[in-house]
């Protein structure tokens, strides 16, 4: 009983913290970083991501070869053109190698590429992921990004990240300018797993900002491959994955 008041209240605390923006994508990661490992080779992801008062982001992650990560976001609402987001990783070791590219969709809209590597550790018992990386066509912008995660009861996820460059570079009627000027994020939620292949998070995104908002999630994961073992959809602080 004591558990799950303490639940009830942290995420009481984040919704509270929350009240409007944009929204983010990814469905495999923390909330808007990647992880610095991929997944098992054969696993997809699917999520959908409702952030508040009205977007929605459908995300895909395909794992085709071991080690190697693709992924596809889109923000979809208020019939608005949302320049598409993709990302690509290959995991070598501890470490990871990747890009995350924004591609134009609009008129006036432009590409970005931001180049990264990152590595993944276990601090204080945190599942941590620390990556720096380099935005092409934004000259002199060092990239620098975070992302923990930690059980803190029993199927329950704190699930933080933080980054010094904002989720989209270009701007949109619900993504304005004042959005990307800030430069950076915060976002802090829960991950609660419902089944090995179904898990549902809440969270409060660009906290930090005036334009915070909150956003819930529904992911399912799916082992394509035969004779593949079951993946948890979290990975043990000893074991991690994508």
């Amino acid at each position: 009983m004591k558990q799950l008041l303490l639940t009830g209240i942290l995420v009481s605390v984040i919704t509270a913290l929350s009240s409007a923006a944009t929204v983010y994508s990814g469905a495999e990661g923390y909330i808007a970083m990647p992880r610095a490992k991929a997944a098992r080779d054969g696993r997809l992801c699917a999520g959908l991501k409702y952030s508040y008062p009205s977007l929605f982001t459908a995300a895909l992650n395909f794992v085709p070869l071991p080690g190697l990560e693709l992924g596809f976001g889109l923000d979809i609402g208020n019939n608005l053109v949302h320049p598409p987001l993709i990302s690509v990783k290959y995991q070598l070791f501890s470490l990871g190698f990747g890009m995350l590219a924004e591609f134009a969709s609009a008129e006036g809209q432009s590409d970005y590429y931001t180049f990264y590597f990152a590595w993944q550790e276990d601090i204080i018992g945190f599942n941590t992921t620390i990556g720096v990386g380099y935005t092409l066509f934004n000259p002199g912008i060092v990239r620098f990004f975070m992302g923990f995660q930690k059980e803190i009861f029993p199927k329950v996820h704190l699930i933080c990240d933080f980054a010094n460059f904002p989720y989209r570079f270009n701007e949109t009627p619900d993504f304005p300018s004042s959005v990307i000027a800030q430069n950076g994020i915060v976002n802090l939620g829960l991950r609660f797993i419902v089944t090995p292949f179904l898990s549902f998070d809440i969270a409060g995104n660009d906290l930090m900002d005036p334009e915070r908002y909150f956003s819930v999630t529904v992911t399912g994961y799916f082992n394509l491959w035969q004779n593949l073992k079951i993946q948890p959809i979290l990975p043990n602080i000893t074991n991690k994955s994508g």
